[in-house]
């Protein structure tokens, strides 16, 4: 491996322009606990999709089922349903891994003594990735 520490422009202008990289160590600044928010992210074409970039159509079967489920996902009203999608989709990452999270900053998340089930992450959503499980005790 040969390793070229660049500056901010520089890593931006390979990334987004030339793609004269094989692998990039950054972070990336995706938050909020509403899968929705991930498009610019997960869908192919997206503006910030960090593998295959600027894609026309996927670029594997695997992107066009993350495209198509994340189609679904956005316009299902169920619940339970919606959530099984977005594992579907987390699941399909996991198994291709087109990106490696190596690195997590220090989380310090705070709750009333009261909030049960409280087991924050290291991860996003931080303190809300179980909200299905928090409850409030009397």
């Amino acid at each position: 491996m040969q390793i070229a520490p660049l500056d901010t422009a520089g890593i931006a202008k390979r990334a987004n322009e030339s793609f004269d990289y094989d692998a990039i160590f950054t972070g990336l600044n995706v938050t909020g606990l509403e899968p929705s928010g991930f498009a610019s992210f997960l869908l192919s074409s997206a503006s910030v999709h960090q593998w295959h970039p600027k894609q026309a159509s996927p670029a594997t079967e695997w992107e066009a089922r993350i495209d198509k489920l994340f189609a679904e996902q956005s316009g299902e009203l169920n619940p339970e349903r919606r959530q099984q999608i977005v594992y579907e989709i987390q699941r399909i990452i996991a198994e291709e891994s087109p990106i490696i999270p190596v690195v997590t900053r220090h989380i310090v998340s705070a709750a009333n003594k009261r909030v049960g089930n409280l087991m924050p992450s290291a991860i996003l959503p931080y303190s809300m990735w179980n909200v299905e499980e928090l409850f409030i005790r009397d």
